[in-house]
Parts: structure tokens; sequence; C-alpha cells
């Protein structure tokens, strides 16, 4: 297992993430007026281990600016498991970087095209972007050519967040008018859902034959199934230290949820 931390200047303040198998791989969004501390008195590095089964993991660090390798606000993370190459939405840099499993960088893409890529996931052929300034999603082939971008047409995103791609389908959560999109892989729309039962849906996944969406602001993760229907609604809570800006969220293979929390800076993981 690796995590890779891409600026360890200072307090984490938010955070993304993805498990793929054999990785765990973590981004870091950090500002260097905060607090400094070092890399091993943060709680998301020393819990990490108990995880992974690994007694120290391995961390990879980037410095800020506007270089090849170089982040500013490294947000969203996705790996292709067929040509082993890593995808990372470099925010504030308006682009996205490739690497490949040893860190090597390959290329970037999307200078002309986004203005602060969020978050990012892949189908067989394809990369899919939200840009929460332009509010859209944009579709890349895996080299980084530009196909094509979508505002939501006639239903207009507004401040897209999560997004995640199964089977022929494209999932994008809707966090002001707190509803989710479902969209073709050619960004044609389809329907959309939940209006009315989810609250501010900040990221989505879809596990087995359901879907989950969590909640930024209440500490929740609704489950729906593959019609669509709200199945249940899932609290998150430890009996520790209350969450109340989650934003982040990813599926393990073994179904255990992995949730960003930003408001103790930390990553939580629930069965």
């Amino acid at each position: 297992p690796i995590v890779k931390d891409f600026d360890n200047r200072s307090k984490i303040l938010e955070n993304s993430k993805v498990e793929v198998e054999d990785l765990c791989l973590v981004s870091f969004r950090c500002y260097s007026d905060m607090i400094r501390k070092s890399i091993d008195e943060i709680d998301l590095i020393e819990h990490i281990p108990e995880y992974v089964g690994r007694e120290h993991p391995i961390l990879s660090k980037c410095r800020v600016g506007v270089g090849k390798g170089k982040f500013k606000n490294p947000r969203g993370i996705a790996f292709d498991k067929i040509r082993h190459k890593l995808y990372i939405c470099d925010s504030s840099n308006c682009r996205i970087q490739v690497f490949n499993t040893n860190g090597k960088f390959l290329h970037s893409f999307g200078n002309d095209q986004l203005h602060r890529p969020l978050t990012i996931c892949l189908s067989k052929e394809f990369v899919f972007i939200t840009d929460e300034v332009k509010n859209c999603v944009t579709k890349f082939t895996l080299e980084g050519m530009f196909i094509k971008s979508f505002d939501g047409g006639a239903v207009k995103f507004s401040r897209n967040y999560g997004v995640d791609c199964c089977d022929e389908f494209l999932y994008i959560c809707d966090l002001r008018y707190q509803r989710i999109y479902i969209l073709d892989l050619n960004l044609n729309y389809i329907k959309q859902f939940g209006s009315g039962e989810i609250k501010y849906p900040a990221d989505i996944s879809r596990h087995s034959d359901r879907i989950y969406i969590l909640s930024r602001s209440v500490s929740s993760i609704y489950c729906y199934d593959k019609y669509c229907t709200l199945q249940k609604e899932i609290e998150l809570s430890d009996g520790e230290k209350p969450m109340t800006l989650t934003v982040f969220m990813v599926i393990d293979p073994k179904g255990n949820f992995l949730v960003s929390d930003e408001s103790n800076q930390e990553i939580r993981i629930f069965s």
C-alpha cells in the first residue's frame, strides 16, 4: 500500500482519497499559513498503518508550484488499473497530472478547458472531471485529448461535486440543488434523483448493486438501489469526535467506507 502526500508543509485542512485493490492513495490540500506539523504528528498518517497492515506508509512528496510534478491544492485522484497510471486533479493549476506507480511524471492536460478540477473518475476509455468553478463535467480521452463539456443543459448544474462512473453511466452530485444526475458516457442527460431525500451530496460511489451518497453536512451516507430508490440512511458515528464536514468517500473492496473528515482533518473508516 502507498500513501501519497503531495504537500507536507502544514496542517491538513482538506483531503481526498481513493482505495483501489493494493493501493491506498491520499492527496492533501494544505495551507502554509497554518500551524506547521511534521508528517508523523498528523492523525491521518498515524492511523493508516493499522488499516493497510503496514508499519510505515510510503510517502511521496512533491513541491508546491506550477512546473511538471508540482501542485497547488491537489484534489481528486483516479487510478487506471489496466495501464497503471495515476490521474490527479491539480486544482489551482487548472490541470490534470498523470504519473506512473513509481511517481514519475508522464504528462498533464486540461489547461485550456479546466478552471478548478475537483473530482475525477475513469471509464475504460475516458476521463471525466467535475469543475467546481465552471459547474460542468468535462470528458477527455485517457491520453488527455479534450472531447466535450456538459453543464447540465436545461437542468443546469450548480456546484457539482463528486462523480463516479459505473457500467455505462456517470453519476454526478449537485451540492447546491441537493440531487444526483445520471448521464451516459457521451454526457447525455438521462435523469435525476434524490431531490427531497438527500442533504448536500458531496461524493458518490457504486458498490455491487448499490449507490452510496455521502452528505457534506449531516455525516450520513444514503444508500440507493440500482433503480435509484432510497433504501436507508447510514449515520456515521464512532462515539468519538463528531464529524461536521465530510467531503470525500470511497468504498474499498471489502465494503468498508473511507470518509474524509475535513472538520477533524483525518480519514475515518467505517465497516
